[in-house]
């Protein structure tokens, strides 16, 4: 129950590479007069779909990596086991997936070849995503399920009034989602500070209705308090024991194997 799975550290070192490379990618756009191919704010949108990592299917299945979201959840300890399993699998198709794609040739490829690629990647982790996601339903009780898209809710903040089930939901007019696109491509990046990601929430919030507004805190349901992010370099690389690059032991708190780490 104290451990946090190392699925989390592969997905921030991923989002680094990804980052770093879609940032040399930005100022060659420009210098060709075009853009980088990598969608508006950064890479997510378009490696990831609407809203970024956190609209990935299998999402909600990340969040169960942190003990902090099983003991709301009342995980119960038969199922720990399967659930430690279930994560671990997905750990190492997303790894396979990711390790399929050969990062250094991308910026030499063109925007479409780009794009084919990240669509391959994105096909890939959103079956296994699906797959996933049946597993969980046949874990955890429906009770559980719900209380965990409330808290995936929560984590996507801003991003999740993008993605269509919840604009469904939400029944959201074309011009508001135009309207909440255009915030999130302006304030989009693969590191946002909490407090951007606040003010980004506060104003896409600003353009809903009260019937809206209200529609929207049941779906999140109670605020959870998700545990203070933690970066640094400690022992085993980033983000401290067992980060990437370490021993491969479960990271520490406050390495991306934590809560933090999408």
């Amino acid at each position: 129950m104290g451990r946090r799975f190392t699925f989390f550290g592969v997905g921030v070192s991923l989002l680094v590479v990804v980052a770093a490379l879609a940032w040399s990618q930005e100022g060659a756009g420009q210098r060709r007069g075009g853009r980088s191919g990598f969608g508006p704010g950064g890479f997510g949108p378009r490696l990831f779909g609407p809203g970024g990592p956190s609209g990935m299917q299998g999402a909600r299945l990340m969040l169960l990596g942190m003990p902090e979201v099983r003991a709301e959840l009342g995980v119960g300890e038969p199922q720990q086991k399967p659930l430690d399993e279930l994560l671990a699998e997905v750990q190492q198709q997303t790894r396979s997936a990711f390790e399929a794609i050969n990062f250094q040739e991308l910026p030499g490829l063109s925007d479409e070849e780009r794009e084919k690629r990240f669509a391959e990647l994105r096909e890939k982790t959103d079956e296994a995503g699906k797959k996933a996601d049946e597993q969980l339903a046949k874990i955890l009780e429906p009770k559980q399920l719900g209380r965990l898209d409330q808290l995936q809710l929560q984590r996507e903040g801003a991003g999740a009034l993008n993605r269509p089930d919840v604009g469904k939901k939400l029944v959201l007019s074309d011009d508001q989602q135009s309207k909440i696109r255009s915030i999130q491509e302006q304030n989009a990046g693969p590191f946002v500070p909490p407090e951007q990601s606040q003010k980004m929430l506060a104003g896409t919030l600003a353009l809903l209705t009260d019937v809206q507004k209200a529609k929207w805190s049941d779906l999140k349901g109670k605020e959870f308090a998700f545990p203070a992010p933690q970066f640094g370099f400690g022992q085993g690389g980033f983000g401290g024991p067992g980060g990437p690059g370490g021993s491969g032991h479960p990271p520490g708190p406050g390495g991306p194997g934590g809560p933090e780490g999408m």
